[in-house]
């Protein structure tokens, strides 16, 4: 490490938040507070505000129609990338077809359930963002493999097998690093 280097990597976590009267006037600066670099735009966006009594970022909770319109927003265009690349690793797989069109409807129909049940269940049912996703995903994984081992008969169970788990998991990988970009998660 040259000198100085570990101090400014440490310190890129962090930033500090002012509260302004409403003339602009700074009343009080808070002390330096850690996000990962994922979370800072979520910081920006209005997802977390600063809790002066305990001197820390506080998950907002607030819902605007702005947050509806972001996340609104982030489902279409998560569930229409992940149509686009599992109707492309269908391509890569080179299956016919018919088969690419089962693989559009299926995969329309398991992103509409997934996110209706992820509104459902996050929260209630799952403390974190990563548990929700790994759990609904598995019953993604599960349910689409089902339907492709009942309609692609002319694919071996291996391939049908191994197209499933390659799709969803391109897929998920892209749509979480997507989510991780803007939403505080």
């Amino acid at each position: 490490d040259l000198p100085g280097q570990r101090e400014d990597v440490e310190r890129r976590g962090q930033v500090k938040l002012a509260m302004l009267d409403s003339a602009g006037n700074i009343l009080r600066v808070s002390g330096a507070l850690s996000l990962q670099p994922s979370n800072f735009l979520a910081v920006s966006l209005g997802f977390f505000r600063y809790d002066a009594e305990e001197d820390c970022l506080v998950a907002n909770g607030m819902v605007t129609p702005f947050t509806v319109l972001l996340y609104g927003f982030l489902s279409v265009l998560g569930l229409a990338l992940t149509v686009l690349l599992e109707y492309l690793v269908g391509c890569l797989f080179r299956l016919d077809k018919k088969s690419l069109r089962l693989v559009i409807w299926v995969n329309l129909a398991s992103q509409i359930l997934l996110r209706g049940l992820f509104l459902l269940l996050y929260g209630p049912v799952f403390r974190t963002y990563a548990y929700a996703v790994l759990a609904l995903e598995a019953l993604v994984y599960l349910g689409e493999l089902s339907v492709y081992c009942y309609k692609m008969r002319n694919q071996s169970l291996g391939r049908r097998v191994l197209f499933t788990l390659a799709s969803n998991t391109l897929s998920l990988i892209v749509v979480y690093w997507l989510n991780r970009l803007v939403m505080p998660i």
